[in-house]
């Protein structure tokens, strides 16, 4: 099964740790980049960066709260990104 661009995006921004991170920090609880940057101590200015590329993956939502621009965590398209990891293993196991 070949991926769509936006996955192959996505999956490389998840091998970041400093990205992994903040994706698990935004499934708990929706954020604006500098509460993200404060809470997990990362730089403002890469947090930034990193979210508009995560955006543009398709893992992240934004929702306006109180005028602020907050990130939620698209939850649709880690699921996608799951079934894929879960067909790879038993693509592995049907060959063994």
């Amino acid at each position: 099964m070949e991926l769509e661009p936006w996955e192959y995006l996505a999956f490389r921004l998840l091998g970041n740790p400093a990205r992994f991170q903040m994706l698990r920090a935004l499934k708990q609880t929706p954020m604006t980049s500098r509460e993200m940057a404060k809470d997990l101590e990362l730089h403002l200015g890469a947090v930034s960066r990193d979210v508009s590329n995560m955006q543009d993956a398709g893992l992240l939502n934004i929702e306006f709260y109180n005028g602020r621009r907050r990130y939620i965590v698209n939850e649709q398209s880690l699921q996608i990104l799951a079934r894929h990891i879960l067909d790879l293993c038993q693509e592995s196991g049907e060959q063994t």
